[in-house]
């Protein structure tokens, strides 16, 4: 093989190295920025869960669509949206239990929760046992 014919086949080597390349990074960058967009959604809730009332509240102050914020957790978390959200307040409501002895009606009030007994059930689910027994055992 003459020299100039192993350079047209190196460059076109290369050319197609490029390419390859040039495709390989473009999932990259999108998974670049959903996850930025994950991580960017995930604090706005953690900073806000007491007041997030909704899906479409929370993803529209996050400025995407209910479905894509869905997609995102489910891509990039271990947990829904709602999941995340629920478990925070579940946290928030037992550190307040455990130490200010809050009565079940004020600590599921303060949450977002008008029905104690649906607080009760979804606080059994978090944390395994009802919030009355949670407060005593766990007493500061």
């Amino acid at each position: 093989m003459h020299a100039t014919s192993r350079l047209k086949v190196a460059g076109l080597i290369s050319s197609l190295l490029l390419e390859r390349i040039k495709e390989d990074i473009q999932p990259l960058q999108q998974l670049t920025q959903a996850r930025l967009t994950f991580e960017r959604c995930r604090e706005y809730l953690a900073s806000h869960y007491l007041r997030v009332s909704s899906l479409a509240d929370a993803a529209r102050s996050c400025g995407v669509s209910p479905v894509h914020l869905c997609r995102l957790f489910q891509r990039f978390g271990n947990e829904t949206p709602r999941s995340y959200v629920v478990r925070l307040k579940m946290n928030h409501a037992a550190e307040r239990i455990t130490q200010g002895n809050l009565p079940v009606k004020v600590a599921a009030a303060e949450v977002g929760f008008d029905d104690p007994c649906h607080f009760s059930r979804v606080f059994k689910d978090v944390h395994g046992m009802p919030p009355s027994k949670f407060g005593s055992l766990h007493a500061i």
